[in-house]
């Protein structure tokens, strides 16, 4: 674009500035934009967001009372936020009683409080394995576990299938 000297002041700069906009109009066309968001799949749903001790008392298999006075430990210390304190507890639980449901699902609790999702299921699919066939309240609520276990580590198929699992729980 050419200006001419002779053009009146105001003309020259309405004329420049047209010249810029026209120009960062450009720049800023080619510029490179930020990619689109990730749309995850859609889910069934969500798994709670917060998944309860199962209450001591309703299993009635009865737990030896060092084991019983260690888990509340660990309950008390979990609710705290002192994950290697109730670790340590449900450790100590664990070698006294290492077949136990609570036991083994209070590890697999306090192992995703504490960032260890893959801990957490394990520790779940162990307690399944243990639980009495008898409580369906505590299969569900386990299953719901692995789902929010699953769901921390990004497998969002494997999340769905676990809430179908708790769903199911009859």
């Amino acid at each position: 674009m050419k200006i001419n000297r002779d053009m009146p002041g105001k003309l020259k700069n309405f004329t420049l500035g047209a010249f810029l906009i026209l120009i960062l109009a450009g720049l800023a066309s080619s510029c490179v934009h930020a990619p689109e968001p990730v749309v995850t799949p859609p889910t069934e749903e969500e798994p709670p967001a917060t998944v309860a001790a199962p209450s001591l008392e309703l299993i009635k298999e009865p737990l030896p009372p060092a084991v019983h006075a260690l888990l509340r430990r660990a309950q008390a210390a979990l609710e705290r936020q002192q994950y290697q304190e109730a670790e340590a507890h449900a450790e100590r639980a664990y070698r006294m009683d290492g077949r136990d449901y609570r036991v083994l699902f209070m590890r697999a609790r306090i192992s995703l409080a504490a960032g260890a999702p893959d801990d957490a299921e394990q520790w779940a699919q162990r307690a399944l394995g243990s639980l009495p066939v008898k409580y369906k309240g505590h299969r569900k609520q386990t299953w719901e576990l692995i789902a929010r276990a699953r769901a921390a580590r990004g497998d969002h198929a494997g999340r769905d299938e676990a809430l179908r699992e708790a769903r199911s729980v009859r």
